[in-house]
């Protein structure tokens, strides 16, 4: 299986970098895809950046957090739509009807295909909550 990670939030990027990510994962052959949210972690030149360019407005431990939300915004997009643009991204990705009927098609025991549920009902969720 072949999986894509990439990463959104950083600064300098807006909704047309953003966008482009996404189109630029959809026409790679995936499997899976991992979209990451950019965290300023300590002892890195992003949070030194972070903070340099006032992205960053939280305390400590905000910025250490695993990167389930968003803790600074880009310079052009808030931390609120950089999450959202986090949300999308995997939405468009995985609802596709070719993606999910490749999927559907290459389970091969039941066993595949009751993780395959599992998976995509977690993804859901964690997709589809705001």
């Amino acid at each position: 299986r072949v999986v894509g990670t990439f990463m959104i939030g950083l600064p300098g990027e807006t909704e047309e970098s953003i966008r482009d990510t996404i189109n630029f994962s959809k026409e790679c052959d995936f499997d899976y895809l991992s979209f990451n949210i950019a965290i300023p972690r300590a002892n890195t030149g992003l949070r030194q950046e972070a903070i340099e360019k006032k992205l960053w407005l939280f305390g400590r431990d905000e910025m250490d957090q695993s990167g389930t939300y968003a803790v600074m915004g880009t310079g052009s997009l808030s931390k609120d739509e950089v999450f959202m643009w986090h949300k999308k991204a995997i939405r468009e990705f995985y609802l596709r009807p070719e993606y999910l009927l490749g999927r559907l098609f290459s389970v091969r025991s039941w066993q595949e295909f009751k993780i395959n549920l599992q998976e995509g009902v977690s993804l859901l969720r964690s997709a589809l909550t705001f």
